[in-house]
Protein backbone atom coordinates (compact mmCIF):
# COMPACT_ATOMS: atom_id res chain seq x y z
CA UNK A 1 0.00 0.00 0.00
CA UNK A 2 1.24 3.49 -0.79
CA UNK A 3 2.35 5.60 2.15
CA UNK A 4 1.53 9.29 2.28
CA UNK A 5 5.00 10.84 2.41
CA UNK A 6 3.58 14.29 3.14
CA UNK A 7 2.52 13.17 6.60
CA UNK A 8 5.66 11.23 7.45
CA UNK A 9 8.59 12.14 5.26
CA UNK A 10 11.13 10.53 7.58
CA UNK A 11 11.62 6.79 7.51
CA UNK A 12 12.21 4.75 10.63
CA UNK A 13 9.74 6.27 13.08
CA UNK A 14 10.39 8.75 15.86
CA UNK A 15 13.77 10.39 16.21
CA UNK A 16 15.92 10.63 19.31
CA UNK A 17 14.57 14.07 20.21
CA UNK A 18 10.96 12.86 20.12
CA UNK A 19 11.82 9.79 22.17
CA UNK A 20 13.62 12.00 24.69
CA UNK A 21 10.53 14.17 25.22
CA UNK A 22 8.31 11.09 25.45
CA UNK A 23 10.60 9.72 28.18
CA UNK A 24 10.40 13.03 30.05
CA UNK A 25 6.61 12.82 29.85
CA UNK A 26 6.70 9.29 31.31
CA UNK A 27 8.79 10.55 34.23
CA UNK A 28 6.41 13.46 34.79
CA UNK A 29 3.27 11.31 34.75
CA UNK A 30 4.84 8.65 36.98
CA UNK A 31 5.91 11.23 39.55
CA UNK A 32 2.48 12.87 39.37
CA UNK A 33 0.78 9.56 40.15
CA UNK A 34 3.11 8.94 43.11
CA UNK A 35 1.53 11.96 44.83
CA UNK A 36 -1.82 10.09 44.97
CA UNK A 37 -2.79 7.73 47.76
CA UNK A 38 -2.24 4.41 45.98
CA UNK A 39 -1.75 0.79 46.91
CA UNK A 40 1.81 -0.37 47.41
CA UNK A 41 1.92 -2.26 44.09
CA UNK A 42 0.78 0.84 42.20
CA UNK A 43 3.41 2.99 43.90
CA UNK A 44 6.08 0.46 42.94
CA UNK A 45 4.93 0.60 39.31
CA UNK A 46 5.06 4.43 39.41
CA UNK A 47 8.60 4.36 40.79
CA UNK A 48 9.63 1.86 38.12
CA UNK A 49 8.09 4.09 35.45
CA UNK A 50 9.91 7.16 36.77
CA UNK A 51 13.25 5.35 36.93
CA UNK A 52 12.79 3.74 33.51
CA UNK A 53 11.73 7.04 31.98
CA UNK A 54 14.72 8.83 33.49
CA UNK A 55 17.12 6.21 32.12
CA UNK A 56 15.45 6.41 28.71
CA UNK A 57 15.66 10.22 28.77
CA UNK A 58 19.38 10.01 29.50
CA UNK A 59 19.88 7.46 26.73
CA UNK A 60 17.88 9.24 24.04
CA UNK A 61 19.09 12.67 25.11
CA UNK A 62 22.70 11.56 24.73
CA UNK A 63 21.97 10.10 21.29
CA UNK A 64 20.10 13.25 20.26
CA UNK A 65 23.00 15.49 21.27
CA UNK A 66 25.46 13.21 19.50
CA UNK A 67 23.39 13.26 16.30
CA UNK A 68 23.15 17.07 16.43
CA UNK A 69 26.92 17.36 16.88
CA UNK A 70 27.69 14.97 13.99
CA UNK A 71 25.33 16.77 11.62
CA UNK A 72 23.04 15.30 8.96
CA UNK A 73 24.05 12.09 7.20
Amino acid sequence: MHRDTRLNSRRGGAGHGERFWLSVAVVFVSLLWITQDLALWATVICVAGAVGGALAALHFGRHYLRSRRDGPR
